[in-house]
C-alpha cells in the first residue's frame, strides 16, 4: 500500500474513513479481499502472496494498513514481508494489542515501513526503521500517509489528496465515498516534483509517482479500498480490484460483518 488517507473522528455518522490505493509491480501476486483469520475478531483484507497483506480490517472495528519507506537501501539478508506485521497487528484485535505486538517486533527483521491503525477512537501511526519504531497518535482531522513520514516534503501528492477530501468531507457519506473513488483514480503526472537529491529514483521516475493513480511499464497501482467504521464494527467495505480509474468498487462488507 502507498497512499492511505484517514478520516479521523471528522464525521458523527463514522468515526474513521479510510481510502487507500495500493501500489505494486505487477509481477508481484495478490488477491483481493478474503477472510485471513478467524482468531480473536473475523480478520478481513487482501493476500499478498509473499505473505501477509497491505491492509485489513476486523469484524470488531480494528484497521491496520502499511506503506513502504522508499529508500536506496537494499532490504536486510533474509528480511521478512513487511505484510506479516500487519497481519500481526489485525490478528490483535485491538489497539492495545497492536502496541503489543508493536513492542515485541524486532524492526530489523523487516525492510523499513509506516504502519497506521486505529479503531474509531484512536489513530496512530508507527515509523518503522532500523533504528527502532517511533508511534505518534493523531488529533482529528484528515490525515495522508505516502511513502514516507505524514507530511513529508517528498510527496506532495499526499497534500493534494488531502485538500480534495476536505472539500467534500462534509457530504453525505455515498457523495463522499463517490469523491474518494474518482480521488483515488486519478492519474494525472505533475510537471513539477520536489527532487530529493538523496534519493536513487530519476527524475522521470519521480514524477510518474506522483500522480495518484500510478502507471508505469512494470509498476502502478494495482487495487483500491474504501472502508468505513466505527468503534466496534464496519459499516462499508469496498475494493477495486485494478487501478481504481478503471475498475469499479465491489462491496465486500458482508465479509466483516455476516456470521
Amino acid at each position: 500500500m502507498c497512499t492511505i488517507a484517514l478520516i479521523h473522528r471528522v464525521r458523527t455518522d463514522c468515526s474513521l474513513i479510510v481510502a487507500a490505493n495500493r501500489d505494486e509491480f505487477y509481477a508481484r501476486p495478490a488477491t483481493g479481499p478474503q477472510v485471513l483469520d478467524r482468531g480473536r475478531s473475523v480478520v478481513v483484507g487482501g493476500r499478498d502472496h509473499k505473505g501477509g497483506t497491505w491492509m485489513g480490517v476486523t469484524r470488531s472495528g480494528l484497521f491496520v494498513g502499511l506503506t513502504n519507506q522508499r529508500t536506496g537501501e537494499e532490504p536486510p539478508p533474509g528480511a521478512r514481508s513487511r505484510g506479516e506485521i500487519v497481519l500481526e497487528a489485525l490478528r490483535a484485535g485491538s489497539v492495545a494489542g497492536v502496541h503489543a505486538v508493536i513492542e515485541g517486533a524486532d524492526v530489523r527483521e523487516f525492510p523499513p515501513f509506516n504502519l497506521a491503525f486505529g479503531d474509531g477512537e484512536q489513530l496512530w501511526v508507527a515509523y518503522a526503521r532500523a533504528t527502532g519504531w517511533e508511534l505518534v497518535e493523531l488529533a482529528p482531522g484528515v490525515h495522508v500517509l505516502a511513502n514516507d513520514r505524514l507530511g513529508s516534503p517528498w510527496f506532495p501528492k499526499a497534500d493534494r489528496l488531502r485538500k480534495r477530501i476536505e472539500e467534500r468531507v462534509a457530504q453525505p457519506y455515498p457523495s463522499l465515498r463517490e469523491h474518494l473513488e474518482h480521488a483515488l483514480g486519478d492519474t494525472e503526472v505533475p510537471e513539477d516534483v520536489p527532487v530529493d537529491s538523496t534519493s536513487p529514483v530519476p527524475i522521470e521516475w519521480a514524477r510518474a509517482l506522483q500522480a495518484l493513480c500510478i502507471r508505469t511499464e512494470v509498476y502502478g497501482t494495482r487495487s483500491a479500498t474504501i472502508a468505513a467504521l466505527s468503534p466496534g464494527h464496519v459499516r462499508d467495505y469496498r475494493f477495486a480490484d485494478g487501478p481504481p480509474d478503471e475498475h469499479p468498487f465491489r462491496d465486500y462488507t458482508a465479509l466483516v460483518t455476516d456470521g
